[in-house]
């Protein structure tokens, strides 16, 4: 949040949170350090918070400017699939994750769930890869049906090299198209469950 006001205590010049709006040192304003303030450049005040998402990830993200939409540009069919139906969704902050492989099919989109989850896509044409063939994790696996749509959830299970993912990988087909919901850094098993069924209930999937 951005606003010509100013507070009436002056924010305090003690913590640095790095966005591309100011490099002046504010204040955490909550104990949890989830909001931080800053009196800009030219006097106004700066906030900026999160709820479910990460402060550095938000503070980058944010700006004053409108952000453009896609900042890679969309060069494959699963690519542009795969952002059409994660936007019918409503996913926030759909983009590219990372460049295809050199000759691959496969796309690879992040997005923010309604939740605040922070998640990848794996998103590629019928037969490039089998969705109920595990991927990333290999602990037990359960198959829920969600509107006619078989969902794979696999669990972790050690060995797994889990680093910093939690919950589990989620993978289904849509139309012609293959899907997996990479394990992410946060959130649930029953938030990337509610990802999936937004997907998979959407005409565009």
């Amino acid at each position: 949040m951005q606003t010509l006001d100013v507070p009436a205590t002056p924010f305090g010049a003690i913590s640095y949170v790095q966005n591309p709006v100011t490099e002046e040192p504010g204040e955490f304003l909550d104990e949890d350090m989830s909001i931080w303030a800053v009196s800009g450049p030219d006097g106004e005040s700066i906030v900026i918070g999160h709820l479910d998402y990460s402060l550095g990830a938000a503070s980058k993200e944010w700006s004053a400017d409108p952000r453009p939409p896609f900042e890679d540009e969309v060069n494959l069919a699963a690519e542009e699939h795969g952002i059409a139906v994660l936007a019918a969704a409503g996913m926030r902050n759909i983009a590219i994750a990372q460049p295809p492989e050199f000759g691959s099919e496969e796309g690879y989109l992040q997005f923010i769930s309604p939740t605040g989850q922070i998640s990848v896509a794996d998103v590629a044409p019928s037969g490039w890869f089998d969705p109920m063939l595990p991927r990333y994790f290999t602990g037990d696996t359960v198959i829920e049906t969600i509107d006619s749509t078989d969902i794979r959830i696999t669990l972790p299970t050690a060995g797994d090299g889990l680093g910093l993912a939690r919950g589990a990988e989620v993978a289904f087909a849509c139309t012609s198209f293959v899907w997996i919901l990479e394990p992410p850094f946060n959130g649930t098993v029953d938030e990337m469950l509610a990802t999936a069924r937004a997907v998979v209930t959407t005409p565009e999937c």
